[in-house]
């Protein structure tokens, strides 16, 4: 008979291929890996680098810094093959055009109530009552004389009525963002930083392109690029909670490389993620596979 095999001594290049199958199981394939992990120090070793397959990155300070920890990280990064680049994008003709800004604001108001309206699973998402939906709609289809005065007369009253301080609010933060943007684009900065990044990866094979959203419906998914989440502790002067905010959190969500409903003829999307990253990848000899989604256009 022969002698009992201690998985334990398994050779760490036959424990990772192992792994690497479980890894891949579309029903519970990463939370597998993880729990491996408490096995042993031996397991441990294998499957960590395992724990990250693909990352992605978005225009924003926080994105970077969390792509370069994970990139320079001697483990995590060991396995990390697979890497995608999101286009979305903070609009200038948005962030500098306030009652253009909250003239998008009420567009994208309507396409939520409207897919309210059409989609019961979507609706199940969100906190909501007939009073709700009618307060959201009454506002969405231009009947909300406070609201309208922002867009027609880029004034407030004063003080502001408890739903411009909420819109106010709303311009306030997406300019914010848009700054931050600008900031992390400067002289071609973040260009640099994504060939560091993706140059430090031994593994890495794939690199995507993705515009979400990029028809300029909306935006279904809860797990969006960025932190999207509105907290009352910021609109704490209109009094409104975490579960109506909900509701008007696609206003400081980014657009997609075509532009937003307002600005889609004017629409001036970072070009240089596409031409100048791609020219500094072939020229630092990165060979990879790269591919972008079918509904990636560019703006007229």
């Amino acid at each position: 008979m022969s002698a009992t095999i201690d998985i334990q001594a398994l050779p760490i290049k036959l424990l990772t291929k192992i792994l690497t199958y479980v890894r891949d199981d579309r029903g519970n394939g990463q939370e597998s890996i993880k729990h491996s992990r408490l096995v042993s120090r031996h397991f441990n070793n294998a499957a960590s680098p395992l724990l990250i397959p693909w990352i992605s990155v978005c225009l924003t300070v926080e994105s970077f810094a969390r792509l370069e920890n994970i990139c320079s990280h001697p483990v995590f990064s060991r396995n990390l093959s697979h890497v995608t680049i999101i286009l979305n994008f903070y609009e200038a003709e948005l962030a500098n055009n306030r009652p253009l800004f909250m003239k998008e604001a009420r567009s994208r108001l309507l396409r939520h109530t409207e897919t309210m309206e059409r989609m019961t699973r979507y609706k199940s998402r969100f906190y909501w009552t007939r009073e709700l939906h009618n307060w959201l709609s009454h506002m969405a289809w231009d009947h909300c004389t406070k609201l309208n005065q922002l867009i027609e007369e880029d004034d407030a009253e004063t003080p502001p009525a408890r739903i411009q301080k909420l819109f106010l609010k709303l311009y306030e933060i997406y300019k914010r963002r848009f700054e931050d943007q600008e900031n992390l684009r400067r002289d071609n900065s973040h260009i640099d930083r994504l060939v560091a990044a993706l140059s430090s990866l031994p593994g890495l094979s794939s690199l995507k392109f993705e515009d979400y959203n990029s028809n300029r419906a909306i935006v279904t998914s809860n797990t969006q690029r960025g932190s999207d989440k509105l907290f009352a502790a910021d609109f704490e002067d209109s009094g409104y909670d975490e579960k109506v905010l909900r509701h008007f959190d696609r206003a400081v969500r980014p657009s997609p490389w075509c532009g937003c409903f307002e600005t889609h003829q004017a629409a001036s999307p970072p070009v240089e993620i596409l031409g100048e990253l791609c020219s500094q990848l072939g020229s630092n000899a990165i060979a990879m596979t790269i591919r972008s989604n079918n509904y990636l256009r560019s703006a007229p």
